[in-house]
């Protein structure tokens, strides 16, 4: 087998795409917020900060993407037995551009929120 013969062969298995070419240029965020849980009086106020919710989780959903996640992580052991295990994740960056493409109720107690933004341009920082 000749080098070209190898080259065209990986080719066609589809090798891998660099970060660039499989990104794609419109980041789409999803949100989504109970209802019933909001600490409101009433049941019209209660959908507002669902939607609310919704669309900040949507929002923090893009910022995920741009800036990835933060995670720590601390597990304790005992005599070889697991004692406490946890995981906390954050995210911080600023999300400008984006636009809410969709708010739709999802059954009868929750919302979900749609955005979408472009790319940036340049890593973000």
């Amino acid at each position: 087998m000749t080098i070209r013969t190898v080259l065209a062969a990986i080719a066609l298995l589809g090798a891998p795409a660099t970060a660039q070419e499989a990104a794609p240029a419109v980041l789409t965020g999803v949100g989504f917020a109970p209802i019933s849980s909001q600490p409101a009086k009433t049941d019209e106020e209660r959908r507002l900060l669902a939607i609310r919710a919704s669309h900040l989780a949507a929002l923090r959903n893009l910022a995920e993407q741009v800036y990835g996640v933060k995670l720590q992580s601390q597990s304790s052991a005992s005599n070889t037995s697991l004692q406490s295990d946890s995981i906390r994740a954050s995210v911080s960056g600023t999300v400008s551009g984006a636009r809410i493409v969709k708010i739709t109720p999802k059954g009868d107690d929750t919302y979900e929120t749609i955005v979408e933004m472009r790319r940036p341009a340049s890593g973000a920082d």
